[in-house]
């Protein structure tokens, strides 16, 4: 009777596992997920009657799309902030050469003003639920310039949930660039400001992408950020920091200090470039991917 018992429970774990798979629900088997950021430089939909600027950059031909897209493939990153998408049929391109189902994608809805280098998300819905919540305007009105991509994410059933913001400020060291950039750091500033203290948000935030600034030394852009709320840089975690020949990370990720929590204290910027197994590496973007690891486990209470 007993050993009966035994077999009826160790079945039922089985079908229990195999359900759980079914719903996708892998990341209860699992003990962290990856989130991260790329810029993907000029990444079109490789038809030229639409972003036509963006399109005279982008260097692309399909075979080194499809060998970027294994390679972030490889990578199995769960939530992968991306920046300079040209649109969602960009996005549907690049998911084209990725395993069937594997992946899903927010993208920007900006319109206004015009750009052709839209943020989106990337991210694996097997493992984790993201919705689209809205945008933040850092753009200012300027052409050419992105709304932040606000999402929420939850891994499945009742594990880690977050507001995820992602971002791509001005780029460039001129005098009016910076200027530029520090009125978007002031206006990402205030958001986070209101969102951490508002009781009915989820108090789990990270921002992430190509800020264009040194937030590790410059700490007056990070001040501008973080505006007393302590917000915590997770790239001063990465053991090297090398980009190429960088070693002052413009790419970041910054989360509430609770969603420390839930933050493993790891991360990593792979300096890809130095891989000469990936034959078209330099192919891939003028960037780096960088990621933290953090617990599936919902930490809040």
């Amino acid at each position: 009777m007993l050993r009966r018992r035994v077999c009826y429970v160790i079945s039922l774990g089985v079908v229990l596992l195999s359900l759980l798979g079914a719903l996708g629900w892998g990341a209860l088997q699992t003990a962290s997920i990856q989130i991260g950021t790329f810029n993907l430089e000029f990444f079109t939909d490789l038809d030229p009657s639409t972003g036509e600027w963006c399109e005279e950059r982008n260097h692309r031909t399909l075979e080194q799309i499809r060998e970027l897209a294994s390679f972030i493939d490889s990578l199995d990153i769960e939530v992968l902030a991306l920046q300079e998408v040209e649109d969602a049929k960009a996005m549907d391109l690049l998911l084209s050469f990725m395993p069937p189902g594997k992946y899903a994608y927010i993208v920007s809805p900006q319109t206004s003003p015009e750009t052709c280098q839209r943020v989106a998300v990337l991210y694996q819905p097997q493992v984790v639920f993201l919705e689209y919540q809205g945008q933040i305007p850092l753009s200012l009105g300027h052409f050419g310039l992105r709304d932040g991509l606000v999402v929420s994410g939850k891994v499945p059933p009742d594990g880690f949930d977050f507001t995820m913001v992602v971002v791509h400020l001005k780029a460039r060291s001129d005098r009016d660039s910076r200027k530029l950039r520090e009125q978007q750091l002031e206006v990402l500033g205030e958001w986070v400001k209101e969102y951490l203290e508002n009781p009915d948000n989820d108090p789990d935030l990270i921002l992430a992408g190509d800020f264009n600034e040194h937030l590790l030394t410059n700490q007056r852009a990070l001040s501008l950020l973080d505006q007393g709320k302590r917000l915590y840089v997770v790239t001063q975690d990465v053991p090297d920091k090398r980009c190429r020949h960088w070693t002052d990370p413009i790419d970041h990720i910054v989360i509430s200090l609770d969603a420390k929590r839930e933050y493993k204290g790891t991360a990593v910027l792979d300096n890809f470039f130095t891989d000469s197994t990936l034959p078209d590496r330099y192919s891939y973007s003028d960037h780096c991917v960088l990621w933290g690891d953090f617990s599936v486990e919902d930490l809040d209470h």
